[in-house]
């Protein structure tokens, strides 16, 4: 077991519960996430990492337990509220509007509009363009169509647009997942740039060799419990294959 001290602490999740009918997706879940470090979120399909993570997000309301931001306790179920004291997640199928360009797609929800109504379009390129240099994002057109883009170019759009709200902890959910060996290795190096530039991460994978290479600690779910957590020193791949086959 993994220990810290009290002001290493970003986030304290506390107790998280939640039940879908009879089923149980996560259960008294506990740990801690400090600053600028990468946790992975490990387990098999259907072991509640996906779960835990919307419940830290805002996007779902848990049954039991709390979440602590900072030192603040943060309201159930308010993805608003969880964006606006720092936490940012990216979810697996990217939600990006393949229509719209990667522009567009960035700002999506969140566009700056003048007094008269009309986008402001010189200010959505000038912070995207901060946003590309500050983080090294290998996003190269952005007036694409988001669904011309390859796995990892989307990847990469819904990664940037959660960035632009400044967060000091960002979620990724199987940020690699589908894309071929050469658009996993530039995520992953993407996460490595993050984490230089201070961001935490919750890193939720099915690799156990992208946790060992990014991540520094490793909470491992099977069936909706917490079985380990662990430095990633003290962990290896055949024991995190095992968490996850069964």
């Amino acid at each position: 077991m993994v220990l810290m001290q009290s002001d290493q602490r970003l986030l304290v999740v506390e107790k998280l519960t939640k039940a879908f009918g009879s089923t149980v997706a996560v259960s008294n879940v506990s740990f801690q996430v400090t600053a600028n470090e990468v946790l992975a979120l490990a387990g098999g399909n259907g072991s509640g990492k996906s779960t835990l993570m919307k419940m830290i997000a805002g996007a779902l309301i848990p049954d039991a337990g709390k979440v602590e931001f900072d030192g603040i306790s943060l309201k159930p179920g308010n993805t608003y509220l969880a964006r606006e004291r720092g936490i940012a997640m990216v979810y697996q199928d990217c939600a990006l509007c393949p229509d719209a360009s990667v522009l567009e797609n960035l700002f999506l929800g969140r566009e700056p509009v003048s007094n008269l109504g009309f986008l402001k379009i010189g200010q959505m390129r000038r912070k995207a363009a901060e946003l590309l240099e500050r983080y090294d994002l290998p996003i190269v057109n952005l007036d694409a169509k988001a669904g011309q883009l390859s796995g990892g170019q989307q990847k990469a759009v819904a990664i940037g647009r959660a960035l632009l709200s400044h967060p000091r902890l960002l979620m990724l959910d199987e940020p690699t997942a589908a894309l071929g060996v050469k658009e996993q290795k530039i995520i992953c190096e993407m996460i490595k740039e993050l984490k230089s530039k201070g961001v935490s991460i919750i890193l939720c994978t099915h690799s156990p060799s992208e946790i060992l290479a990014l991540a520094d600690r490793v909470v491992a779910l099977r069936r909706g419990e917490l079985v380990r957590h662990q430095s990633t020193k003290e962990i290896t791949e055949t024991d995190l294959a095992v968490i996850m086959s069964t």
